[in-house]
């Protein structure tokens, strides 16, 4: 089940990412897109489906070479085809995820090396990250609680936050469909959030203050939650 529903994911993310546009296929609609920042940002947005990168890219209306997506290493790098075939797709930054076999160690340092990886994305040119701070596609539609451990990564990246939120990818193709239907898909944009960049060393941000991690990712979910109240649709 889940060999297939990779592969149909994958050709069908190839002939949206190379042959038309995810609205031919679907009625999708973006909202607040001038909310963008004119230099480069981070996009924290809700996850229910491998649809939400191509929807996040396009609503943003950039070319994919100027995206990079943080991506869990246990799935998206584990030497598979759909992993060889996905990363020549789109540009994927691995990141060990809690809940991985990986140890406390291996994690910490993932996370630093993933959060460089993207500072210097963004500093050569790069125009988004893409972060999904609930850490895992959400198996009902449902906002998930955001994770405090992206906390680190966006306070060494430096750059504003743009909270998100997508509508009717879970309904079009969640994890547990086979195929994808046909539906509306919406993104919407909101405000962005600055946060000051890390001015310490690396190890003392990912030890960080466990306060000051409640309240960034606590009011980037307030947010993404608050754009999921303003769409009567919304998953």
């Amino acid at each position: 089940m889940r060999v297939l529903h990779d592969i149909i994911i994958i050709l069908f993310s190839a002939i949206v990412r190379y042959c038309c546009s995810i609205g031919t296929f679907f009625k999708f609609t973006v909202m607040g897109r001038s909310n963008l920042p004119d230099g480069p940002f981070v996009i924290c947005a809700n996850h229910a489906s491998h649809l939400d990168y191509i929807a996040l890219v396009e609503a943003m209306g950039i070319p994919y070479s100027d995206t990079i997506a943080i991506a869990a290493m246990d799935f998206h790098f584990d030497r598979s085809l759909r992993s060889w075939v996905v990363g020549k797709m789109f540009n994927l930054v691995p990141i060990e995820r809690a809940g991985s076999n990986a140890n406390s160690l291996a994690r910490a340092s993932s996370l630093l090396s993933c959060a460089r990886d993207c500072k210097a994305f963004l500093d050569k040119g790069g125009r988004a990250v893409i972060l999904y701070p609930e850490g895992s596609r959400s198996l009902d539609g449902r906002i998930q609680t955001f994770k405090g451990g992206v906390y680190p990564i966006l306070k060494i990246i430096g750059y504003p936050v743009v909270p998100v939120h997508i509508d009717g990818t879970f309904r079009v193709f969640s994890k547990a469909r086979l195929l994808p239907r046909l539906g509306p898909i919406s993104v919407r944009f909101g405000v962005p959030r600055p946060i000051d960049p890390a001015r310490r060393t690396d190890k003392q941000v990912a030890d960080g203050s466990a306060q000051e991690a409640v309240e960034f990712v606590g009011a980037i979910e307030r947010a993404v939650r608050d754009l999921a109240r303003q769409n009567p649709s919304s998953d």
